[in-house]
């Protein structure tokens, strides 16, 4: 079995590798035709796949919205899913530990003052 780079992380992956396992990376050129269908050019389909800001932020203070984003991109652009995926499980994990401390705090605060009503 031959063995080549990936394009984006520069692994090395199986020939016939339509995605990279490590970077998640499309492996597959497209063939666009100019107007003419003349000429053509090589694109790689991975371009517009890339992780977007707005959809990471959105994805870690609103987590649901972050998962129903990775479901929807997961077969057609796996690396955004990734990172959608990944900053909702940040900002679930980030919540989490607000809410616990906030409580704490709370709690702290509460048994704090009901000692000086004794």
């Amino acid at each position: 079995m031959e063995r080549i780079h990936c394009r984006e992380c520069n692994e090395l992956i199986s020939s016939t590798a339509q995605f990279c396992p490590k970077c998640g990376a499309n492996q597959i050129h497209v063939v666009q035709y100019d107007s003419d269908n003349s000429a053509f050019t090589n694109k790689n389909e991975s371009t517009n796949q890339k992780p977007n800001i707005g959809l990471n932020i959105i994805s870690f203070l609103f987590p649901f919205i972050g998962l129903i984003l990775f479901i929807c991109y997961n077969d057609d652009a796996p690396i955004r899913a990734k990172a959608c995926g990944k900053w909702a499980l940040f900002g679930v994990i980030v919540e989490t530990v607000l809410t616990i401390v906030s409580l704490i705090i709370f709690f702290g605060i509460i048994g704090f003052v009901s000692g000086f009503s004794e």
